[in-house]
C-alpha cells in the first residue's frame, strides 16, 4: 500500500497530471515559490531580455519574472505537464494574449525554441527529475545566446529526503551529477554557492553557468574545420 501511494507521488511530481494525486503534489509545489523567485533574482535579468523558465509548476516563477521583464524582453515557460500547462495558461492569459509570455508544453530535452535565442535560464529542483540529463543540458545550451546566464537552485537535502521514501528515482541527487553534465555539453564559468531563500530561514545550492561567447579566433578555427 506504501510503494503504491510513493508511485503515484512520484509519478506526479515529475509530471502532474489530473486528479488527487495530482492535486496533492501541486499543492506542495507551491511551497517552493519563495526558490523560484529567488533563482530568478540570481540571474540579474535585464528588463529587455528573453528568459526561459523550465519546469515551472504553479508559475509562481513566471509570474514574478513577467513582473521585471518590458518589452521588448519576454517570458517564455517550459513545462511536459499538461495540468501545469493549463494552469498556468489560465492564470497568466492577459501575458499571452499580450505576447509577453509563450507557455510550451513539451519536454526540455526536445524543445522548439530557436537557437540563440535565450538571454537567461532558470529552473529549481527539475533536473533530478530529467529522464536525460546530458540531452537536456544540451538542448539548454542550444536555445542561450553566446554570453548568455543560467542558474538553477535546488534544495538537495530535501530532494535526497523525497529519495529515500521513493518519491524520486536512484539517480544521484548531487550538484555534482548535474555540474558534469554543464562542463560536458559547454557551459563555462561554472559556480556553486548556497545562497539565502527569499523570506525564508533556509538556504539552497546555487549553480551558476554560462553560454561562452566565440572570440575571433576560435570562430575562425571552428569554420576552418
Amino acid at each position: 500500500m506504501v510503494s503504491r501511494i510513493a508511485q503515484k507521488l512520484a509519478l506526479n511530481a515529475k509530471q502532474p497530471q489530473n486528479g488527487f494525486w495530482g492535486s496533492l503534489v501541486g499543492a506542495a509545489f507551491l511551497r517552493n515559490g519563495n526558490l523560484e523567485k529567488t533563482c530568478f533574482e540570481l540571474l540579474e535579468s535585464l528588463p529587455e531580455h528573453k528568459v526561459l523558465c523550465v519546469g515551472f509548476n504553479r508559475a509562481i516563477g513566471l509570474e514574478f519574472a513577467l513582473s521585471k521583464q518590458q518589452y521588448p524582453g519576454k517570458v517564455f515557460g517550459i513545462d511536459h505537464s499538461e495540468l501545469m500547462c493549463k494552469l498556468a495558461c489560465e492564470k497568466l492569459r492577459h501575458h499571452i494574449d499580450n505576447d509577453e509570455l509563450t507557455i510550451l508544453c513539451e519536454s526540455v530535452h526536445e524543445m522548439s525554441i530557436p537557437d540563440n535565442s535565450i538571454d537567461r535560464i532558470f529552473h529549481t529542483n527539475c533536473h533530478v527529475f530529467w529522464d536525460d540529463i546530458d540531452k537536456s543540458c544540451e538542448e539548454l545550451y542550444r536555445v542561450l545566446k553566446p554570453g548568455g546566464k543560467m542558474v538553477s537552485l535546488a534544495r538537495y537535502n530535501r530532494l535526497r529526503l523525497q529519495q529515500k521514501f521513493g518519491l524520486l528515482n536512484s539517480s544521484p541527487i548531487t550538484s555534482g551529477f548535474y555540474i558534469g553534465s554543464l562542463i560536458a555539453m559547454g557551459f563555462d564559468d561554472i559556480r556553486v554557492k548556497n545562497v539565502k531563500v527569499m523570506n525564508k530561514f533556509s538556504k539552497a545550492c546555487a549553480v551558476y553557468a554560462s553560454k561562452p561567447i566565440l572570440t575571433a579566433e576560435k570562430k575562425q578555427f571552428f569554420n576552418f574545420k
